[in-house]
């Protein structure tokens, strides 16, 4: 016989027809065993209504018995299990932009003024502060935007240009940079994973728990740390039995607390940046942490194409470029040859010709550019040229 509902190999649902069978077993046992029980006559009915509803409540029990567990759980069940090991979900964000706008003599550009990559497109940033031209001319004055919507939005350097929101005395908008994207909420999959990950590393060891917690905060692109266990400051200029958090990204308070949550009581916080952390009595402490130095790369690309090759072929080039280039993190060196998948991705590419990379414009070969630990490449589509023939 099968044991039903929660055994010693887990929950058991009971399946629709042996439902279905117990019922009728019942019918027969009070009623004899003559009972027409067809599916057109009425206890057939009344035994395909009660097993159906038998059935529903059965899922139920299975979804409460899962969402105990990580892998089984999802929605808030999941999120509840995760964060009882302090593991958060990430929620969406949008994305954010730099727009340079020319404003008249005197004009004032309130918060909310809309830019998109033109008519009816869905790409669309909103300012984010209110800016003044306070001079006495018409000039470009630089303000935050960010996406209407959360989530990875596009907007490579020069395409947003279409002011949606005008005012009298803005002239112009532009974006000199690409826009730095956003994300999803994060998915059942990569919290279980990261939850995961979480577990391994928490008591492994001070430096591993700190960067993990900084990575979980909103904005950080990369995270690396250094250490200094010694009696003596090292070379980088440590002091004795500290640490010292690289970031890139996210926002300063943030990031402060977030150390201050995981490094352990008599640890110095390290860095070129400082802030305050208050503990759960409402004392203060000095926290630091550091900003990786940003390497501007520059790449010139040259192609031969075919009739395949796309009419935005050259920006999908650019786009592909900058992303794998942004994924190399803190301490990525970039070699040239690792660009040439995200060139050969785009379709119609026949053959590369040039591939040159450097920290000046232009690029004068494709020497690989060595990234030191406290170093970052940056990349951006305003500085890539892509020459496709």
């Amino acid at each position: 016989m099968v044991d039903y509902g929660v055994t010693s190999t887990g929950f058991v649902k009971k399946p629709l027809d042996v439902i279905k069978t117990e019922i009728e077993e019942v019918l027969r046992s009070k009623f004899g065993e003559t009972v027409n029980l067809l599916p057109t006559s009425v206890f057939g009915q009344i035994v395909g209504i009660a097993s159906d509803r038998e059935a529903d409540i059965w899922d139920i029990l299975e979804d409460v018995y899962a969402s105990q567990y990580p892998l089984g759980a999802e929605g808030q069940s999941l999120d509840s299990i995760c964060s009882i090991t302090g593991v958060r979900r990430l929620q969406a964000t949008k994305s954010t932009v730099t727009l340079s706008c020319n404003l008249n003599a005197g004009v004032t550009l309130p918060i909310g003024r809309v830019v998109s990559q033109g008519e009816g497109s869905d790409v669309r940033f909103a300012t984010i502060a209110e800016v003044t031209n306070s001079g006495g001319s018409p000039d470009d004055i630089d303000v935050e935007a960010e996406s209407e919507e959360t989530g990875p939005i596009a907007a490579t350097s020069g395409t947003l240009t279409h002011i949606e929101t005008p005012v009298t005395g803005w002239n112009s908008a532009t974006n000199a940079l690409d826009a730095d994207p956003g994300r999803d909420i994060e998915s059942h999959a990569a919290l279980r994973a990261r939850r995961e990950q979480q577990l391994r590393i928490t008591g492994k060891a001070a430096l591993d728990s700190i960067i993990a917690e900084v990575g979980d905060v909103d904005g950080v692109a990369a995270v690396t740390g250094f250490e200094n266990d010694t009696d003596a400051a090292d070379g980088n200029g440590m002091p004795p039995h500290s640490i010292e958090i690289l970031v890139s990204g996210g926002d300063d308070q943030d990031i402060i607390d977030a150390i201050w949550r995981a490094k352990g009581g008599g640890i110095q916080a390290h860095g070129t940046e400082s802030g305050t952390a208050v503990d759960s009595i409402g004392g203060t402490h000095t926290v630091k942490f550091s900003r990786p130095d940003e390497i501007d790369i520059y790449v010139d690309v040259e192609i031969e194409t075919d009739d395949d090759y796309p009419s935005d072929g050259d920006d999908q080039i650019k786009v592909a470029v900058a992303a794998k280039g942004d994924g190399l993190g803190v301490d990525g060196d970039v070699v040239a040859s690792a660009l040439y998948g995200s060139v050969h991705g785009v379709s119609g590419v026949v053959e590369i010709t040039k591939l040159w990379i450097s920290t000046t414009n232009p690029p004068t070969g494709d020497a690989t550019v060595t990234i030191t630990s406290r170093q970052v490449a940056v990349f951006d589509t305003s500085r890539i040229t892509v020459t496709s023939s």
